[in-house]
């Protein structure tokens, strides 16, 4: 197996960057689920990780502004629309992705990612991004006319 490979937050990739602030968003979520369900008792302890986790996807956060200028992903602490709109690409993406292809991804990020690999995944999220964002308008269009189309059913009865 090959050796993982780490690099510092601040010289991670930018699909690096997605991947971390995603699992952060993941643990703290379920985080505040299991406690909301009583199943964790040590709730003190459990919210000091969840600050820590808190404090590294804000990191992330504060990289991509800096490198993007900015502004551009944070005002202040608060995300912008530019901020979701990039990671709705990403997730886009990677939730998109079949096993085998994730099985591949993975051992790239594993072994260490080049910069190219990176712009490959980056071009793929940001179509992808694109071609989802088009399909559902068009949903939504097709589903808009679908119910002006039910209503004057029902009207019509």
């Amino acid at each position: 197996m090959p050796e993982h490979k780490t690099r510092p937050v601040e010289e991670m990739l930018e699909v690096e960057l997605y991947f971390l602030i995603d699992q952060c968003g993941a643990f703290i979520w379920r985080m505040n689920h299991e406690i909301s369900h009583g199943r964790i008792k040590d709730v003190a302890g459990v919210d000091k990780s969840v600050q820590n986790v808190r404090k590294q996807q804000a990191e992330a956060a504060e990289i991509l502004n800096n490198r993007y200028g900015e502004g551009k992903f944070l005002q202040g602490e608060t995300p912008t629309e530019e901020y979701y709109v990039w990671y709705k690409k990403w997730s886009a993406w990677h939730k998109g992705m079949t096993d085998k292809q994730w099985e591949e991804v993975d051992k790239i990020l594993l072994i260490g990612i080049s910069e190219k690999q990176e712009n490959d995944f980056r071009n793929e999220a940001f179509n992808l991004g694109e071609e989802n964002a088009k399909s559902k308008k068009e949903d939504t269009c097709q589903n808009s006319e679908e119910s002006k189309g039910k209503e004057k059913e029902k009207t019509n009865l």
